[in-house]
């Protein structure tokens, strides 16, 4: 037997007008979604973070699967993450390959090319999804751990000039 509650809403629901029971059903829908896209970027985050970590031993260096963070990514696309939960997980991917890099004072030729994908790719998101403000701070947070991560570092090179490039920002 349905409770009080439910039919006193069902019954105010039926009281609206067509054109507001449609509203309300597509607003339901859309923070539905949304609250969805915020709980499952945070597992894919999860697995991001988990995923670099493994790569840093006390012992000695593992090197970072880029086919994993690439493969979590696209997975997080696929369960209907956001665009901005996806801007994180980029950022995650880069910024990890960067901090193992500082880690171990190398980075190879093709991490240093999935560092800079993980960038531009962060980046073109950023541009399109985020208004000026809120792309002004993040570029700021991104030039200020270039300049501390990446300073002196003859195997950033090509990760700084991309974000100049990209940004308009220098380092």
């Amino acid at each position: 037997m349905p409770s009080d509650l439910y039919i006193e809403t069902k019954r105010m629901f039926y009281k609206l007008s067509k054109h507001e029971r449609s509203t309300l059903l597509n607003e339901l829908k859309t923070a539905s979604r949304e609250g969805k896209s915020k709980i499952n970027v945070n597992r894919y985050i999860r697995e991001i973070k988990e995923e670099l970590s493994n790569s840093i031993n006390d012992n000695y260096p593992k090197d970072i699967n880029n086919s994993q963070l690439n493969l979590i990514i696209l997975k997080a696309k696929n369960a209907g993450v956001d665009e901005k939960g996806v801007t994180e997980l980029e950022r995650l991917a880069y910024q990890g390959l960067i901090k193992w890099a500082n880690e171990y004072g190398y980075l190879s030729e093709q991490d240093e090319d999935f560092a800079v994908d993980h960038l531009q790719k962060f980046i073109e998101i950023v541009k399109v999804e985020y208004n000026p403000k809120e792309k002004a701070v993040l570029f700021d947070k991104e030039l200020l751990f270039l300049k501390k991560k990446c300073s002196d570092n003859f195997y950033s090179d090509y990760i700084v000039e991309t974000f100049e490039r990209l940004t308009g920002l220098s380092i």
